[in-house]
């Protein structure tokens, strides 16, 4: 279904688990285990272990990527809650944002019209930050002119 929807550049937006997908999908790997297997890493807490809706480290964001067209700002604080990262990016893909330790934290897929995929769970901080409900937003938007 990836292949089908990237073939007719229909809008996609992964969450999470969804950036490591488009990863994987094009070609990039993870590393399985960012505690074991990043030892070179800043500590950077990529499995919080508090509430969600807390953000507990910062990223910087590319300027004049979509992500940052949507958000406005070049450093965010984000929540983070995965044990597994991009560890080689797919030639296919372009980093859009990254954590203090270099783990990408947003990925785009510059030959569509829109392919963005993000690291953190905007979805527990939207209420709060208005710039994590235009991530939605926008996919939305770009959804309904690719409909």
């Amino acid at each position: 279904m990836f292949d089908e929807v990237r073939k007719q550049d229909k809008a996609l937006f992964g969450v999470c688990r969804g950036l490591q997908f488009f990863n994987v999908a094009l070609g990039g790997t993870l590393y399985q285990d960012l505690v074991a297997q990043k030892k070179d890493a800043n500590p950077v807490q990529h499995a919080q272990k508090t509430e969600f809706i807390f953000p507990v480290h910062d990223i910087e964001i590319k300027e004049g990527s979509k992500l940052f067209e949507i958000i406005g700002e070049k450093t965010i604080r984000v929540n983070s809650m995965h044990h597994q990262g991009i560890a080689e990016l797919s030639p296919q893909l372009e980093a859009t944002a990254r954590a203090k330790d270099g783990l990408v934290e947003a990925v785009e897929i510059p030959d569509m019209t829109y392919g963005l995929a993000i690291q953190w769970h905007p979805e527990f901080l939207w209420p709060k930050r208005a710039y994590e409900h235009d991530l939605f937003k926008a996919f939305v938007e770009a959804a309904k002119k690719r409909a």
